[in-house]
Order: C-alpha cells, then sequence, then structure tokens
C-alpha cells in the first residue's frame, strides 16, 4: 500500500521531545539531598536518554530445526542527563553532596562511605502531549550516582557550564 498525505493527516499529535520533566524521590540519605531541590533541578535539566531493555532469546536448535524462546530482560543500566548551570550552582552542589555522601574523604586521604541503601534513589521521567497532558512516564528504580562532571572549563569562550550525570538504575517501569 502506497501512503499519501491524505492517510499521513490520520495520525494524532505527535510526541515533543522538548516537553518533558524529571523528578528525583526514594526515602534514602541521596533522594532527600536531591528532593529537596527537585523541581529546580528538572528546570535545570536541557537534555536526557530514555532508558532501554533488550528482550534476550533462547535459540534451541532440536531435530534440524532452529526455533527461539523468550530468555531473560536485560536493563541498559544507565541513563546520561545534561544539565545547565547557573550562578547558584545547584546543580553542582546536589551532585557533589551525593559523591560525599558516597564516598566522605578525610582529611589524611582516607575516606570512608554509606551504605547502598544510603544512596539509591528513584527517577522519574514524565513526557507531555502538545496540552501539557501526561503521555508516558518512566520511573527507574535504585538509581545511584555513576559520574558527574562539571561541564565546562575555565576559558574565555562565551559558553555556560553544563554539568554531566550518568545514572545507574536496575530497572524501570513505563506507564501510559
Amino acid at each position: 500500500m502506497k501512503i499519501s498525505k491524505i492517510d499521513l493527516r490520520g495520525l494524532g499529535d505527535l510526541q515533543h521531545v522538548y516537553n518533558w520533566d524529571i523528578v528525583f524521590g526514594g526515602s534514602s540519605e541521596a533522594a532527600g539531598i536531591l528532593g529537596s531541590v527537585s523541581d529546580r533541578l528538572s528546570l535545570h535539566c536541557s537534555t536526557s536518554v530514555l532508558p532501554t531493555r533488550t528482550q534476550e532469546f533462547i535459540e534451541v536448535e532440536q531435530h534440524g530445526h532452529m526455533i527461539k524462546r523468550l530468555g531473560k530482560t536485560v536493563y541498559d543500566g544507565e541513563i546520561s542527563l545534561t544539565f545547565i548551570e547557573d550562578t547558584s550552582s545547584l546543580v553542582t552542589e546536589a551532585f557533589r553532596k551525593i559523591e560525599e555522601l558516597m564516598w566522605t574523604s578525610g582529611s589524611d586521604g582516607s575516606g570512608t562511605q554509606k551504605t547502598d541503601a544510603d544512596i539509591r534513589f528513584t527517577t522519574t521521567m514524565t513526557l507531555y502531549d502538545s496540552n501539557d497532558g501526561r503521555s508516558q512516564s518512566y520511573t527507574l528504580y535504585d538509581c545511584r550516582l555513576n559520574t558527574f562532571t562539571p561541564g565546562g572549563e575555565l576559558s574565555s569562550e562565551n559558553e555556560i557550564f553544563r554539568p554531566e550525570v550518568t545514572l545507574s538504575y536496575d530497572w524501570f517501569e513505563w506507564s501510559k
């Protein structure tokens, strides 16, 4: 079937990539740090990838035939977020506090670390339609800060700081 312009008019409203927000939550110490500024972090967050998972299959060769059966689901386990920073240093302060929570440096170079339960949090990414109605949502569970990069260098360039954060997660749920 050849698709015409009239057929394309039958498509619903398209999902925009710019109308979304991100919320951090949970009951851990890290969730408390991020949750206290979650609405402002969402404002500062400029780009994100969406979480992915892959369905693996088991291949069975039997009597000269190859068949596939469902295997395990593997979550990608990482997402990257890019923020913009203003002079409040909100983004840097929040994620540096998480880093310090994960590894508290001593004055002699030694350090201590918190338990995994202290540093886990949830991350919910919600996409909205053109009328600001909720379109779809991803909730990532057991998130942990993997890397924080300040996102800029001191120079004479006309540029801003764009901190980058990589979060690891164990699994996610998608909802409509």
